[in-house]
């Protein structure tokens, strides 16, 4: 089936003088094998977080810390699917707080970068996430932002599980500490930390495996007491639903027959398909396949993954996950 090319806005969160990234991400598996349980993540494999090279601008530690606070914006069920006002969403990709024109013309020396990660069926003991914080010796563009975190809707990645990626996925490169801890903040108080931890190189990581203990709260706030990154004081996070009457129904293998479908959801989310490879003892090998699609309801595999499935003599299954992503620039930068 030939998709149809209309864009669907959604994905990441950005900041201004401070220029911060946010990834909130639910997902729900419509095969797991036959024990029900599934490979967790400690973040999504197709989305490493960039390191200065990435960006091709060096990172400085600043020796003292940035005092002034980051102001969150509405944290309304509105402004979780805004309106492209300004026309400059991308597919995948909610940008708000800066209009197109401006894009080109702005930098800043700071990003955050939160992700988090949950199959809903094993909630809680599924809950992965890290905030990663970054102080550049020079402002990025903002459009270097975009082109990193925009994902490539309508397309599929296939992988050679020969090949070793292990280290591909660590995007913890030069972490400044934001203090002693991020905070995940309901409307009724503290919900979860994420606890400042140093490697031996000196990183600092905030990240948490299994830890989170479900669905982030309806009007949840993340929150930065700072240090070497500047504070944020309050900026609204929000989860996607998760998908929901998935085809291929759970524990049913893949063939290049099978058809993909599943309740549509809003406007600006997106729909990630990984397709998961087991031997003939029903351990799992890897992520053989990841494609990113419109969450229209259905999406069909290209010839490509079709004929790698016909010729693979491992089982695939499916799994679905919904993406919310959004790029944030706020206090006018």
């Amino acid at each position: 089936m030939k998709r149809k090319t209309h864009s669907t806005p959604i994905r990441l969160l950005l900041h201004e003088l401070l220029v911060i990234t946010c990834v909130a991400i639910v997902a729900s598996s419509c095969g797991g094998n036959s024990n029900n349980t599934e490979p967790l993540e400690r973040a999504d494999p197709d989305f490493p977080e960039p390191s200065a090279s990435d960006l091709e601008v060096p990172v400085l530690q600043a020796e003292s810390p940035v005092s002034r606070p980051l102001q969150a914006d509405s944290n309304s069920a509105a402004s979780q699917y805004p309106l492209d006002i300004e026309k400059d969403d991308r597919p995948g990709l909610i940008i708000t707080g800066v209009n197109a024109e401006a894009i080109q013309s702005l930098v800043s020396p700071f990003l955050l970068s939160a992700s988090a990660f949950r199959l809903e069926r094993q909630t809680p003991g599924s809950g992965d996430g890290y905030v990663h914080m970054v102080v550049y010796e020079e402002g990025i563009p903002v459009s270097a932002h975009i082109e990193f975190y925009q994902p490539p809707i309508e397309s599929c990645l296939l992988r050679d599980l020969d090949h070793d990626e292990s280290d591909l996925n660590d995007g913890l490169h030069s972490s400044a500490s934001g203090g002693v801890g991020v905070v995940v903040n309901s409307p009724s108080g503290p919900w979860f930390t994420f606890d400042r931890q140093r490697r031996e190189s000196g990183e600092f990581v905030y990240q948490v495996d299994n830890e989170i203990p479900g669905r982030i709260p309806a009007d949840a706030t993340l929150s930065v007491p700072g240090d070497t990154f500047p504070n944020v004081s309050a900026h609204p996070i929000f989860a996607p639903d998760t998908p929901v009457r998935l085809l291929p129904i759970k524990g049913q293998a893949v063939t290049p027959n099978s058809e993909f479908s599943w309740v549509a959801g809003q406007e600006n989310g997106y729909i990630k398909i990984n397709l998961l490879v087991y031997d003939d003892s029903d351990e799992f090998l890897g992520f053989a396949v990841t494609c990113w699609a419109e969450d229209d309801g259905q999406f069909e595999m290209p010839a490509t993954v079709v004929d790698y499935v016909l010729r693979s003599k491992f089982t695939h299954r499916a799994r679905y996950s919904r993406v919310y992503a959004r790029l944030v620039w706020v206090n006018g930068m």
